[in-house]
Formats: structure tokens, C-alpha cells, sequence
């Protein structure tokens, strides 16, 4: 596969080379000539029609930077729990049945979070067949549909059943009834389960703040878990993850949760599981580049965007530091109340990073400007 794209990557150079100098000969306007591509997908955004995946992992290490990760950890009142990464990380080894599962996996593993904090959230992703994740749970394999029943057989290769939204839709709905059910739980506790758009909680409280939801991903809906669990008093909450996007959703929202003090991750699995502390972050980074790292990350690649042809998170960071007139440009961009001009309004802004990611000596303001220099530049050097 990799020769097969450096004989297309070659071919398609070669096809430029030659498009370029008929241009030249035939007096055409070179400028309006790299205004457009030679091929059906961009080779900057795109590999070969399908997004271009980069390494999210890279901009949680510049992060870290910022600030110190601990291994020890910390004292919290409150814990929100990933539930899609924690069954996931929770196998069931040894379990015959779902309600094996739950009473000798699943359940143990709760209480003994619940030892050291006063409340746990546990947040369920929702899985839309409209949505945009579609392709990208496409993309991770098929899977056979299993029914998730107390009596049922727990099937022996547990990732082929996950990659199937509705046994994972059947999975969260199964463990969340049978956790606030289970009347064994210390009465001076709280657990918090979603199902859905609603909640269920093993005491009653008001969820007013918290329900319904639309959020199809636990990324963002944590986030409103975390918030409800300050308003109640739990002043140092901990998000337990193992998605680089949720560290960023966090830290951009820190500043926006009053009253918290303390705001950690559990990060990672195995030789790579440390603490961050987003307060830290989020301090060191300041409100603004907080906020607007929201707009980086999306533009720089996740998911659902493709990254930048040989440029990955930490290229992007480094010309974020130096261009340092772009901060506000995201900081308006992460905005989710956003006028239908604001991309264009910010373009200039948008187009002079772009450039100084691929070249940070260049003068040029476009992208188009910046093709053209480059594509010269190069010539003249063979």
C-alpha cells in the first residue's frame, strides 16, 4: 500500500509539472491556475478519497507540557466515568451471562471507585443513524447483533460485540437499570447513570440540569455531569477517559464552571495511565487559548476532519505559539453562537496559519499564494 501511494503521489506530481508548464507557455494566469486542484481529493486533506487520520495523542503531550502529570492520585469528591471506555476496559473474563457480568465485573469495579468519592457519574454514548460518526464506527469493523438479556450468553470475543451499535445501545440500558436498582449501595452515596436522553440516580435528586439531553457523545455530556456535581458541592471532580477529546472539551471549559476547584482527568490505560490536572492547564493556557482550543483541535484533525498532509498536531501547536495573531481568530471560532460570516470574516487569519504550518519563513498570506511559491520554489531547486 505504501508503494502504491508513492507511485500516485509521483504520478501526480509528474501531471502537475506538466499542467505547470503549459501554463507557463501558453501565457495563462499562473495565479488563478493554483486556485485549484489537479485531482478529485486534495492530497493535503484527504488520503485517497478517505479522511486523513493523524495522531490526536500528539497535542495531549504539548499540553502536558504546560504543567506536570502525576501517577499518584488525587483526592476528589466526585467521579464521571466514560461508560463506552469503561466496558471496553471492564472484559468479561469468566462471565457466562450479562448478569455475571454486571455482578462480578462490572459492580465490583464501581464500588470500589465509590470508596473514595461521594457521587459517580456514569455517562453512556447515544449512537443516531444520522449522525456523522457513522463512518468512523464504520471504519472500526463489523460486529454480530447479540441481545443483551440477564440469562443471555456473554459472546466470547467481547470488541466484535461492541463494534455493534445496538448491542452497545441494549449493553448501557442493561447495566444502568441493574446499578440503580441494586439496593446494597452505602444509602450516604449518589450514582448517576444516563439512559438515553434521561437520567436514573439511585437517590432522588433534581436533574432539571441534566435531563433531557441531546448530546449523542459522553465527550460533552460529562461535562454537564461535572458541572451539576460542583453545583451540588463536590468542588473536585475527576473525568475518567481514555478519548483525547474529552482533555480538550475540558480544559475549554473549565473557566465556564463556577465554584469548581480542582478539575482532574484519569487519562490512558496501562504503562500510559497518569492524572492531568486541567485546572493547571487551563491556567497556564489562559481563558483565551483555552477557549480556542476547541477550533484547533477540529481544524487541526479529530474524527470527523481530516489533519493536514504531513503536518500533524504538534506542527500546528508550535506555529500557534508563534503566530500568536491567530489566538483570537480561535477564541471566536470555538464560539458556539457564531454569525454565518464568522469563517470568512476570520480567513485571512485561517490562511496565513496554514501557510506558516508548511513554510514559517514565508511572506505569503494565501494558501493559493503559498502553493504556487512553494511548487516554484521546489523547481528552481531540482
Amino acid at each position: 500500500k505504501e508503494k502504491q501511494q508513492i507511485v500516485s503521489l509521483k504520478q501526480n506530481c509528474f501531471l502537475f509539472s506538466q499542467l505547470y508548464v503549459s501554463c507557463q507557455v501558453r501565457n495563462c494566469d499562473l495565479v488563478e491556475f493554483f486556485k485549484h486542484e489537479n485531482q478529485a481529493y486534495p492530497p493535503s486533506l484527504s488520503q485517497f478519497g478517505d479522511l486523513r487520520h493523524g495522531s490526536k495523542s500528539d497535542l495531549l503531550v504539548q499540553l502536558e507540557k504546560t504543567t506536570e502529570s502525576s501517577n499518584e492520585a488525587p483526592s476528589v469528591d466526585a467521579l464521571v466515568l466514560d461508560g463506552a471506555a469503561l466496558v471496553n476496559m471492564l472484559k468479561p473474563r469468566g462471565s457466562k451471562t450479562f448478569e455475571d457480568y454486571f455482578r462480578d465485573i462490572f459492580k465490583p469495579y464501581i464500588q470500589i471507585q465509590l470508596h473514595s468519592v461521594r457521587r459517580i457519574d456514569i455517562i453512556w454514548d447515544e449512537y443516531f443513524t444520522d449522525s456523522l460518526k457513522s463512518s468512523e464506527r464504520t471504519r472500526r469493523g463489523k460486529g454480530i447483533r447479540r441481545r443483551v438479556l440477564s440469562d443471555s450468553n456473554v459472546p466470547g470475543n467481547w470488541e466484535s460485540f461492541l463494534r455493534v451499535d445496538e448491542n452497545k445501545k441494549e449493553l448501557f440500558v442493561y447495566l444502568s437499570k441493574q446499578l440503580v436498582s441494586d439496593q446494597s449501595w452505602d444509602a450516604e452515596k449518589q450514582l448517576v447513570t444516563t439512559i438515553g436522553s434521561s437520567v436514573m440516580c439511585f437517590k432522588t435528586k433534581d436533574t432539571s440540569q441534566i435531563e433531557p439531553c441531546t448530546h449523542e457523545e459522553a465527550d460533552t455530556r460529562m461535562m454537564l455531569h461535572v458541572k451539576d456535581a460542583v453545583a451540588e458541592g463536590h468542588e473536585c471532580v475527576m473525568i475518567r477517559t481514555v478519548d483525547n477529546d474529552v482533555v480538550v472539551i475540558a480544559i475549554s471549559c473549565f473557566k465556564k464552571i463556577e465554584q469548581i476547584k480542582e478539575l482532574w482527568i484519569a487519562s490512558g490505560v496501562g504503562i500510559f495511565f497518569r492524572y492531568l490536572s486541567v485546572h493547571n492547564i487551563a491556567n497556564a493556557l489562559g481563558p483565551q487559548k483555552s477557549h480556542g482550543l476547541l477550533f484547533f483541535h477540529a481544524f487541526t484533525g479529530c474524527d470527523q476532519v481530516s489533519s493536514f498532509g504531513n503536518k500533524g498536531k504538534k506542527r500546528a501547536w508550535d506555529t500557534w505559539t508563534s503566530y500568536r495573531q491567530v489566538m483570537e481568530t480561535f477564541d471566536c471560532l470555538s464560539d458556539k453562537s457564531l454569525s454565518p460570516t464568522a469563517v470568512v470574516d476570520h480567513m485571512e487569519e485561517i490562511q496565513r496559519f496554514v501557510v506558516l504550518m508548511y513554510d514559517k519563513a514565508s511572506e505569503c498570506v494565501t494558501v493559493n499564494g503559498a502553493r504556487m511559491d512553494l511548487f516554484a520554489r521546489k523547481r528552481k531547486g531540482n
